[in-house]
């Protein structure tokens, strides 16, 4: 199965797909091995890292924009912040978000993965990247997110009165062990 550029653990698992067969049918019956762990763990520290480099760069474009007087491109690279730095943070827990691309190539199907032997990748219900990242973030990191709607509903006043970046930053750069990266 073809690869991308879009993360090392998914090009790892894409890499697992043996010729001749469809990705999605082969994930719903694949157990990640140890062997896999091991790999995919410092596949999603990779990962983790250059989704937090990505935040760090779209937040000084925001701050640049603001400095410019540019609010709406602002505001779309604070959000873009904010996405880059949750990812990273699934990253640590270990979890990956990985697509898989659909027979007739028409899009692909979304599928996350707790990294642990004996776990199998499951397809996502939640239609969207961000939308699922912000649903798992929330999920572990409830306090970050209260107020923060991605499916286009109504904003709260206070957007980012809950959110410490500080904090989501530390945690990316830490594993559940609390070794630093």
């Amino acid at each position: 199965m073809s690869t991308s550029l879009a993360s090392r653990s998914g090009n790892y698992l894409l890499g697992l797909v043996p010729a001749g067969t469809q990705g999605k049918i082969f994930f719903e019956t694949y157990t990640i091995t140890s062997a896999d762990q091991a790999i995919l763990q410092v596949a999603a520290r990779e990962d983790g890292f250059k989704y937090a480099y990505n935040g760090l760069v779209s937040f000084l474009a925001g701050l640049a924009a603001l400095d410019k007087r540019q609010a709406g491109w602002a505001i779309t690279k604070m959000y873009y912040s904010a996405f880059y730095i949750a990812r990273a943070a699934l990253c640590a827990e270990p979890r990956v978000i990985f697509h898989v691309p659909k027979v007739a190539g028409n899009g692909y199907t979304q599928f996350e993965l707790r990294i642990a032997a004996g776990e199998i990748p499951s397809v996502s219900k939640i239609p969207s990247t961000h939308k699922l990242v912000s649903a798992r973030f929330r999920l572990r990191y409830p306090a970050f997110m209260a107020s923060l709607e991605v499916d286009g509903t109504a904003q709260s006043s206070g957007l980012w009165s809950n959110v410490k970046p500080v904090n989501i930053v530390r945690h990316v750069f830490r594993t559940q062990n609390s070794q630093t990266f």
